[in-house]
């Protein structure tokens, strides 16, 4: 139930709807040509950044602990508080002077109001996806973004005289007599200042989180990571065309389509909603990118460029576009098969060696991928989840004949094993079917099956898992044996093969849990080895960063923590390793447990 929080938050999103509606109305209302008003390009922007406040409303309501949608809801507000002083000011201060009242008033609101929405966005950027900081030691970094953003503010809210730009003819109302120097000096310190230092502070936790995360949150990284490059591309394609003398109406698209994607991101990460869809968003995004700007690129190599050493002639422009199109038309193809190749493999990554050999590949570290030739199997191939769900439960089985009594029961629990034969035997055609579609095998030639049991074949099929655990082992074995210089590239290639968990959408399916326990106990014990070879090497920033890995995992693994703190002390770095153990004994202390003593090093 939503309880308080959600009408709260629709009402709040309900405001911002009527400043947008307010602000509109009052501009086109005003015939004025001086003053700010909002043209064509204005009014897409400040609908666009309607999203704020609508996705606020939902992750608000949703999830009324997490402070990430209350901040999008007053970023929201905040925009909208701007596009109304807009409207507001060009109505009641040049259009129509004396309608309306405290013009003026309102145009101070609106000029400073930047500033507020550039921390509320830095903010939202640090504490993402959680709702909290990283850590304790973030604390003062928010203090001293805040200081200079209100040093800024304050220096543009009550310095005296001009309140600049569009308002360029109007006083400050609110100006402070006699501290016009003190305040221009402020206001140019702090601003130069607050900008990189916020946004850079904001950019490094979001860095960091991405780096240590893994799983669910890293999904959720992802995702807004996803938008905010989206957003970077927008950018960049409208400075391209506003320099080739497009029309602003369009240009201007470049930017504010991508401005919709961020609130969008987040709202997804945060709902997890199709969380693990990404890639397949991400691979038709590079698609579409790609065609789009081969397209463009022919067009103003051959239009503009070609066009401006021919000159202005009679109908030369009709024939270079006729020529555009035909090469456009000609290399589609071409294109269109490079542009799939490299968005499978931003999204995807390279494939394995043994992929590529085999041709069919399951991934099921992370999110589960059917792979056929290097091709994603797109989810409109399964004609029904329960197909799905075999495949993955005979992954999960490792190769193991499995009754098909026991996969009745685990597909379709409560129901009458009687009647559920011919169903199963629908959903193993299913999965045959996407596998091979072409028929070029056998019917058994991945998935091998009788009346009693069937089972999945691992000589034919490169399982993501199986190689991982393959690799572990043998980089864990020379180490064992004692030759850890020779195990350490091994162990290295596990830990990068291990996306995340094993099928980490399925995580309360029991049939799922003792290949997940047994892959993750393998990916901590590899993480440790590595950090454990870095120390004897003299390796502290390595070790420290394997050690780092293994607290993503475990964030309460003593051992880790201490090895962290000691490394540190090694390195001479005493204020983090006393920094590192605070935060240590903190997580102890939420278990009701002892710290350890701080470590101590031994004689040198």
């Amino acid at each position: 139930m939503m309880g308080r929080a959600g009408p709260l938050a629709w009402s709040l999103s309900a405001v911002a709807m009527m400043l947008f509606a307010v602000g509109v109305g009052l501009s086109a209302a005003g015939t004025s040509s001086d003053g700010p008003h909002l043209g064509t390009t204005g009014v897409l922007f400040f609908a666009v950044v309607l999203t704020y406040a609508l996705v606020g409303a939902v992750v608000a309501s949703s999830r009324s602990s997490n402070p990430i949608g209350w901040l999008l809801l007053t970023e929201g507000l905040l925009f909208q508080l701007v596009c109304f002083s807009i409207g507001y000011t060009h109505y009641a201060v040049y259009a129509e002077p004396g309608r309306l009242r405290g013009g003026t008033l309102v145009a101070w609101a609106g000029n400073a109001t930047w500033i507020p929405i550039l921390v509320v966005a830095s903010l939202v950027l640090m504490i993402f996806p959680t709702g909290r900081l990283r850590s304790a030691r973030w604390r003062p970094v928010v203090v001293v973004g805040f200081v200079l953003a209100t040093a800024s503010f304050a220096a543009q809210a009550f310095r005296p005289g001009s309140m600049g730009g569009s308002l360029s003819s109007l006083d400050n109302p609110l100006g402070v007599p006699g501290t016009r120097d003190f305040l221009s000096v402020l206001g140019a310190v702090s601003t130069r200042a607050a900008v990189p230092f916020l946004m850079g502070a904001a950019l490094l936790s979001f860095g960091l989180r991405f780096r240590e995360a893994d799983g669910e949150q890293r999904q959720q990284l992802r995702w807004l990571a996803y938008a905010a490059f989206l957003l970077i591309g927008g950018f960049l394609l409208g400075d391209v065309l506003q320099t080739l003398g497009v029309a602003s109406s369009i240009y201007a698209l470049g930017y504010l389509v991508p401005l919709a994607a961020l609130p969008l991101a987040i709202g997804i990460a945060i709902l997890r909603y199709r969380l693990y869809q990404i890639e397949v968003v991400i691979d038709r995004t590079v698609i579409v990118a790609g065609v789009a700007g081969f397209a463009g690129l022919v067009y103003v190599a051959l239009v503009v460029g070609v066009g401006a050493l021919v000159g202005d002639r009679t109908g030369s422009n009709v024939v270079l576009v006729a020529i555009a199109t035909a090469v456009i038309a000609l290399a589609a193809q071409p294109v269109l098969r490079w542009a799939q190749r490299l968005g499978r493999r931003i999204a995807y990554g390279a494939p394995s060696a043994h992929e590529v050999e085999l041709g069919l590949a399951l991934r099921c570290l992370g999110v589960f991928r059917v792979f056929r030739d290097g091709h994603p199997v797109p989810a409109t191939a399964w004609q029904s989840k329960k197909a799905r769900t075999l495949l993955k439960i005979l992954v999960a089985r490792r190769g193991r004949s499995t009754p098909r009594e026991l996969l009745m029961e685990q597909l379709w629990p409560d129901e009458d094993p009687a009647k559920l034969s011919n169903r199963l035997s629908v959903a193993l055609a299913t999965v045959r079917a996407v596998l091979d579609p072409d028929k070029r095998y056998a019917a058994d030639h991945y998935i091998t099956a009788d009346r009693d049991a069937m089972r999945l074949d691992l000589q034919q099929v490169a399982v993501d898992v199986e190689d991982f655990l393959a690799c572990a082992g043998s980089g864990l074995t020379l180490v064992r044996q004692g030759r850890p210089a020779e195990g350490a590239p091994a162990l290295t290639k596990a830990a990068a093969m291990y996306a995340g968990d094993f099928l980490e959408e399925d995580t309360y399916e029991h049939w799922a849990s003792d290949l997940r326990d047994q892959t993750r106990a393998t990916y901590i014990t590899v993480v440790r080895t590595l950090a454990e070879i870095s120390v004897e090497a003299r390796q502290g920033d390595a070790a420290i960063g394997h050690y780092l890995h293994l607290l993503a995992k475990d964030p309460w693994d003593e051992d880790a923590h201490l090895s962290i703190v000691r490394s540190l002390e090694t390195a001479g770095r005493h204020g983090e390793a006393r920094r590192h153990y605070r935060g240590y004994a903190a997580r102890m202390t939420e278990l009701g447990l002892p710290a350890a003593p701080f470590p101590t090093l031994g004689p040198t």
